[in-house]
Parts: structure tokens; C-alpha cells; sequence
């Protein structure tokens, strides 16, 4: 972490403990020293964060006595907005970056709280929802996996903006925000149907599904409207699966893919429903003796740091989540303020790169490999 993001990271921290009311006006907080061991920095970085809360008008330096919080701006003063937001994942990290920079620019202090719908961390991220209503958080931002958490709140929420769901919900009073999955997944499928592939394997998560024998029109969630747009593409006559329990692929589903990738009718080109899946292919596409993107094409999903650290580099399906966080800004604190019916679907973008070659490589791979 760089010298300016750890300063970010404490002028956050700062401003949002202020924000929620931990100190109010008079009160000391603490040293330069304390706050240097709090967050593993040096007294430096906490001096300068402490110079720019100065000159927002939170806190003034006292000789002999410390820094104290400023009466003429108290706490309650300062416009806040909570993000209950996913951590994990460098999409919605980068997202989740694009949402506090853009807040921070519209002079709003946000407020992190990270969620993943696991039941044992729900009370808390409840407890945290509650305390930013008690102390008038001014808007909200909800991602998809924390729609439960608000349910039972809609009657004391401030302005709120739900993103990046799978679709809209009808009975949710709010605006909504989505990326569209489905497209995506047409848009990689097509673009290889174009350059005349039909053996296109899809490797998506398991939980597609809810149980097996289900019909892909019974598919739920984000990966059953990125199966949908493969289907919609190929053809449920064409459609074939690798089903993988998680993103880092496991011992015995790699198996399979090797076995598929070495099968007389093997698949000429592949979509992985995400990036890091993609580059598990290209590199046993590699262990195999086969060529990307001469002999076998692949597209990835999501458009992560993967996708361009790999060699070759990956065509991908970009959601467009950063987009997506400046509508969300908009619709709360901007010229844009919508009403509560507000439906936005933000459309995806193929980014071509170097793993998508013509069809011809693979009959000719494929020709050969039988003649052995």
C-alpha cells in the first residue's frame, strides 16, 4: 500500500468516526501516537491527515493539549453516506473504491460496511444499518447480497439506491441499478460463434442450480442470467457445461477439463464466467500442448486485473460496476435524483484481446490430434 492510500485510508477513518458521533465537540482525540500504532503508520502520515481535517473545519490543534473536535462543524454536520457493499472479489473492490472516491468529491463522508448474505455476519451488518439511521446517515447504497437487511427498515430509510442484482425486484421502494449479466454472457458467446466456433464449452459455478435436473429456465441468481445468455447464443442444442463448485477450480474439475480438452469432439473455444477460470484454462491449455488462441479460444468474465496480467492477455466481458457506482452517486446526491420506480440497466462491453483466434487453427489442431 502507497504512502497516499495509507493517508486516505486514515483521513477516512477519521472523518468517519467523527461522522458517527464517537467524539463531540470538545472532546480530545487521540495522540499522534496512539492513532500511528491504531493504523501501523507512521506519525507523519496521522499529522497530515490531521492538517486536512483542520481545514475542513473538524478539529483544531491546541498547544500543550492535543487536537480537539471543532465546534463551529460538529459531527452531525457532515453529510454521510453508508455503502453496504461486498468486499471480496476485484471487481467489487474496485467498485467499492469508485463509490468512496466519488462520494469523497461530492464532499460526503462514506461509510464501509462490507456484507456477503452469510447468516452468521447478518446481525452485525443489521446493528451497523441501524446505528447509521439513529445518527441520520444522509443516503445508502445497498449491493445485492444486503437486500435482506434493509426489508425490515424501508419505513425509516433515508434516500437509497440498490446495485448490481441479478434483476429487479418489484416490491423493493427504491431505485435499482443493474449490470446485465445475460448480455454479457451473449456478447462472449456470440463474438466466438462469429469467428466461427459451435464447440463452445461454458465453465460456470455449480450453484447455477438449485438442484440437478433443473431446467436452465429455473436457473436463478447472476449465473443463471450468464447461463441464459450462453443458451440464448449457442442454442440449448449446443449448450454444454463444465460445472466448477468454486472460483479457484478443484483438483477433480480440472481433471474433467483436461479430459474434455483431450476428447475427439473437444470444445474449440471455451467461456469461463470469470477471468481467474479463464486463465485456469489458458494454463492447462498450455500443460496440453495447445495453443491460445490458434487452437483453442477463450473469453473471460468481469474483466479483472486477471484478464490482462495474463499471457496472452484475456478477451473479457466488462460489467461495467465502476459505471454502475456513478449512477448510483447520481441518483443520490446529483442532478440525477430519481423516484422511487427508477429502473437503470447498464449495458455490458466485450473488451477483445489476444484469446480469441478464427476456427480454422482448431479444425486443423483438431484433425491432426485424431491422426495420432
Amino acid at each position: 500500500m502507497g504512502i497516499k492510500s495509507k493517508h486516505d485510508d486514515v483521513l477516512r477513518h477519521l472523518r468517519q468516526i467523527l461522522a458517527e458521533g464517537c467524539f463531540v465537540s470538545g472532546d480530545l482525540l487521540p495522540s499522534e501516537n496512539q492513532l500511528s500504532q491504531e493504523h501501523g503508520v507512521s506519525r507523519n502520515t496521522i499529522r497530515e491527515a490531521i492538517t486536512v481535517l483542520a481545514s475542513e473545519g473538524l478539529v483544531r490543534r491546541v498547544q500543550g493539549k492535543g487536537t480537539l473536535v471543532e465546534s463551529r462543524k460538529a459531527a452531525s454536520e457532515v453529510r454521510t453516506a453508508l455503502l453496504l457493499m461486498r468486499a471480496a472479489g476485484d471487481v467489487y473492490e474496485r467498485q467499492s473504491h469508485r463509490l468512496i472516491a466519488g462520494l469523497e468529491e461530492h464532499g460526503i463522508m462514506p461509510m464501509v460496511v462490507n456484507v456477503d448474505g452469510k447468516e452468521e455476519r447478518l446481525e452485525h451488518q443489521r446493528s451497523c444499518l441501524e446505528h447509521a439511521i439513529s445518527i441520520g446517515v444522509n443516503g445508502i447504497i445497498v449491493d445485492d447480497p444486503a437486500r435482506r437487511l434493509i426489508q425490515d427498515h424501508f419505513g425509516k430509510l433515508p434516500p437509497t439506491v440498490m446495485i448490481n442484482g441479478a434483476e429487479f425486484i418489484a416490491d423493493l421502494p427504491m431505485p435499482q441499478i443493474l449490470a446485465d449479466y445475460r448480455q454479457g454472457a451473449r456478447l462472449a458467446t456470440e463474438h466466438l460463434r462469429k469467428l466461427g466456433h459451435d464447440q463452445i464449452l461454458c465453465v460456470i459455478h455449480r450453484n447455477v442450480f438449485l438442484k440437478a435436473g433443473d431446467r436452465i429456465e429455473e436457473a436463478h441468481g447472476l449465473y443463471g442470467e450468464i447461463i441464459r445468455g450462453y443458451v440464448d447464443a449457442q442454442g440449448m442444442e449446443k449448450a454444454r457445461y463444465l460445472f466448477v463448485r468454486r472460483e479457484f477450480m478443484a483438483a477433480d474439475e480440472v481433471r474433467e477439463l483436461q479430459s474434455l480438452l483431450r476428447s475427439r469432439h473437444r470444445p474449440t473455444a471455451i467461456f469461463a464466467t470469470s477471468d481467474y477460470r479463464a486463465k485456469v484454462v489458458i494454463d492447462l491449455a498450455r500443460r496440453l500442448g495447445l495453443r491460445v488462441p490458434e487452437e483453442l479460444a477463450v473469453v473471460g468474465y468481469y474483466n479483472t486485473p486477471w484478464a490482462t496480467l495474463t499471457d496472452p492477455p484475456i478477451t473479457s466481458v466488462s460489467l461495467q460496476h465502476e459505471t454502475i457506482a456513478d449512477l448510483a452517486i447520481e441518483h443520490l446526491f446529483g442532478h440525477a435524483r430519481a423516484s422511487l420506480d427508477a429502473r437503470l440497466i447498464v449495458p455490458p462491453e466485450l473488451i477483445v484481446r489476444d484469446t480469441c483466434g478464427s476456427h480454422a487453427g482448431s479444425i486443423a489442431y483438431r484433425e491432426n490430434y485424431n491422426a495420432q
